[in-house]
């Protein structure tokens, strides 16, 4: 029976919830964009429902509370108001309905090369990489699927790979920033693996931007090739040659 069945039939009555198979998504799209009012729409403790129309966000819900339903009826939710389809007399909701999951997310392996960036403190450029394991939640719904929007991730492994890509570019950003702000290079940020995962778990930029905290990293790993590695060290042995030489001619050594 189709939606339009439902409205000839006066049938006020619809059950909408994610799909058991479907709990392991990141993300769920619903796939009818067509809701009738009075539909029963169950969203779990661990997840939010987000109403999407013409790419813009109407609105977000939460669990109605153990073993309830929310009844979709714009006295009951004013935002639905903006959703209604005047076409079919008022008797049906258009919206991409996206259901998010909000549970923490644990053991996600990571790894891949950060790309080409300057060493912070030596000046050479180099392809540091970077591997470990990660625990993430998503903290803004609306966020993420603003974000998620613009690339249609649908399966689990897409939708993974779309977080760990992310990861990737805030490891570059946090790497970047923290060698700046302390005067240290790649080499000593190889040692320093609790400093940088607290860094992480502070703030992750690129995945605050879709909504993401990182919670913990763990067997955080940073690393070189074995060319760039002797290439940052014959570097650091240069820079710390001329410190010494200059403290030399300060003292007036001859």
């Amino acid at each position: 029976m189709g939606i339009m069945d439902f409205v000839k039939n006066g049938v006020q009555e619809l059950m909408i919830a994610r799909p058991d198979d479907k709990k392991n998504l990141l993300v769920y799209k619903h796939p009818d964009p067509t809701i009738p009012h009075f539909s029963q729409l169950t969203v779990d403790a661990d997840e939010s429902a987000v109403f999407f129309r013409d790419g813009s966000l109407v609105g977000t819900l939460r669990t109605a509370g153990a073993g309830q339903r929310h009844t979709l009826s714009a006295q009951n939710i004013p935002f639905l108001s903006n959703l209604v389809d005047n076409f079919t007399g008022g008797n049906i909701f258009t919206t991409d309905l996206f259901f998010v999951t909000m549970r923490p997310i644990y053991n996600v392996p990571f790894g891949d090369a950060l790309g080409m960036m300057e060493d912070p403190a030596l000046g050479e450029m180099v392809t540091p990489r970077v591997f470990g394991r990660m625990a993430f939640q998503v903290e803004d719904p609306e966020k993420l699927i603003l974000r998620y929007l613009g690339i249609r991730a649908t399966t689990e492994a897409e939708q993974a790979d779309w977080v760990k890509r992310t990861l990737i570019a805030s490891v570059k950003t946090v790497v970047g920033t923290y060698g700046d702000q302390n005067g240290v290079s790649l080499l000593q940020m190889m040692g320093m693996t609790q400093q940088l995962k607290e860094e992480f778990v502070k703030g992750a930029p690129e995945l605050n931007d879709i909504g993401i905290k990182i919670l913990e990293i763990a067997d955080f790993n940073l690393n070189l090739n074995e060319e760039e590695y002797a290439r940052l060290q014959e570097a650091q042995a240069e820079i710390g040659a001329a410190k010494r030489a200059a403290r030399v001619a300060n003292i007036g050594i001859a």
